[in-house]
């Protein structure tokens, strides 16, 4: 993948490269004391220009080259002055300088539209795409000043020199910097709190106390971080308060009746989704253990029911808005491929990873690669789902609909993150939902089983009422009477619990 990106920016990299065309032409031609060189580089900046117009773009640079040489040209032609050509490479750079200084004040540097060319269209108006090319464009000013500087002071063959290895550095810079400035403008504030703990796995467990995690709080995170943990060899112990594990995924009986909890609909069971793996990984038959699900909504006296087919979906709001039937098809379109490039790397760790983890586990490259590996889920991410229901619908009942779900985030469509409503709700209507087969309660104690026949240990009736931190690094924790010791401490409960009352 990172391969074709690289590709892909070639054309930005190109375009670069000919920005400067006429600049080389010049400093070539009139270090050999030819005044025609002025000339050819008027001659091909105009021509640079041309095509800027021919492709409805603009570039800083182009535009400013051809200013410059039209005086070099008029200057030479009509008064016969030579200063353009005797004083080339001082003239030069210090025209560059105002130039790349120029577009930074104002907030236009002259490396974004070539810039562009490299990148989907999703990734332009990002604030960091900016930043990234105000710093390339601020280092270039830096290289052209000092190389004025070096024209002024230094005489001959060691002047040209020295100005090639400063170019030099800043075609690399104008590479390496776009590369690795998204890992670091998103994980600055990430890398103060991150952590690293060396984790042992021990000889099997002794007594409850003897354990290489603890987690607190038996709910599906806390159970399928304990399972996964359990298949790669760690001794875990889960303590839970409550006289049976799943939190919000558990049941209850009452006259022969199962009823759940919390948990009614499942995502996540699609071929590429988080749960699906996550059975997959532990050697559960998924579907044993989970069913196709249906459900209908209701709004406006409207009803829309979602089988999880999605072209039937799509065919029946077409029927109930054929005013926004174009609308509707294309914006489903859009989400699935939004949706799709969520999980396209899923499989390599069983869920998407956030900005901060991608940079750590795969690399500063990748993280930069993401707008152009993800443009349709990329453009989700600067927007709140109110802003992109309105490109697509102006019905505010379909608007309705497709809100119907965000009561699963607990946030009105223009407080919700794009990206939010589209892996917690809208995922229902591309996908649909799972029930679990036998009541949220088999799910739960089948997590709990894994645990227990891979050495682990899951207390029940364990209410945690302390997490033991000497000198900033956990050591265990505190149940009733108890103490269990570890340097690894999970918690699978409310965090405002965790970080104000048990810490």
């Amino acid at each position: 993948m990172a391969a074709n990106n690289k590709i892909t920016r070639l054309p930005g990299m190109i375009s670069m490269i000919v920005s400067f065309t006429p600049w080389i032409a010049y400093w070539i031609i009139t270090g050999m004391e030819i005044q025609w060189g002025i000339f050819l580089a008027f001659a091909v900046s105009v021509f640079l220009l041309f095509l800027d117009r021919i492709q409805q773009s603009f570039s800083f640079m182009n535009m400013f080259s051809t200013g410059y040489f039209l005086v070099a040209t008029v200057s030479l032609a009509a008064f016969g002055h030579a200063l353009f050509v005797e004083q080339s490479r001082t003239l030069g750079y210090l025209a560059l300088f105002i130039m790349a200084s120029t577009s930074v004040l104002l907030k236009r540097p002259f490396t974004y539209q070539v810039s562009k060319k490299g990148y989907s269209e999703t990734y332009w108006e990002d604030p960091l795409f900016l930043t990234i090319n105000n710093v390339i464009a601020a280092f270039w000013a830096l290289v052209f000043l000092t190389n004025f500087a070096v024209s002024v002071t230094v005489a001959g063959l060691p002047a040209v020199f020295v100005s090639k290895v400063f170019i030099a550095a800043g075609i690399t810079f104008s590479i390496v910097f776009p590369i690795k400035a998204p890992a670091y403008f998103l994980t600055r504030k990430f890398k103060a709190t991150d952590w690293r703990v060396k984790m042992r796995k021990t000889n099997p467990r002794k007594d409850d106390h003897d354990c290489d995690v603890i987690i607190v709080g038996s709910g599906i995170g806390g159970l399928a971080c304990g399972a996964l943990l359990a298949k790669a060899g760690y001794k875990v112990i889960v303590l839970e308060k409550h006289t049976q594990v799943g939190g919000y995924c558990t049941s209850f009986s009452r006259r022969g009746f199962t009823f759940n909890a919390g948990v009614a609909d499942i995502s996540g069971l699609w071929e590429k989704g988080p749960v699906r793996y996550l059975m997959g990984d532990l050697g559960f038959d998924w579907s044993e253990y989970f069913v196709k699900n249906s459900a209908s909504y209701i709004v406006d006296n409207k009803k829309l029911t979602n089988t999880g087919d999605l072209p039937a979906l799509v065919s029946t709001l077409q029927s109930m808005f054929p005013h926004e039937a174009k609308g509707i098809e294309k914006f489903f379109a859009h989400a699935a491929k939004a949706y799709a490039e969520v999980y396209q790397e899923a499989e390599e760790y069983g869920v998407p990873l956030p900005a901060e983890l991608i940079a750590k586990a795969r690399g500063a490259g990748a993280l930069a690669e993401y707008p152009q590996a993800h443009p349709y889920f990329y453009s989700w991410m600067s927007k709140t789902f109110a802003d992109v229901t309105a490109e697509y619908f102006r019905d505010t009942g379909l608007k309705k609909f497709m809100a119907a779900l965000l009561g699963y985030i607990g946030s009105a469509p223009e407080e919700t993150p794009a990206a939010s409503a589209l892996t917690a709700a809208v995922a229902y209507y591309l996908h649909g939902g799972y029930f679990p087969r036998g009541g949220a309660q088999r799910f739960a104690d089948s997590l709990k089983g894994y645990i227990e026949t891979h050495d682990g240990a899951v207390l029940l009736r364990h209410e945690v009422t302390e997490v033991l931190v000497e000198d900033g690094a956990v050591q265990g924790v505190k149940a009733g009477d108890r103490t269990f010791r570890s340097s690894v401490v999970v918690g699978n409960v409310n965090a405002r619990t965790l970080f104000l009352q048990l810490i």
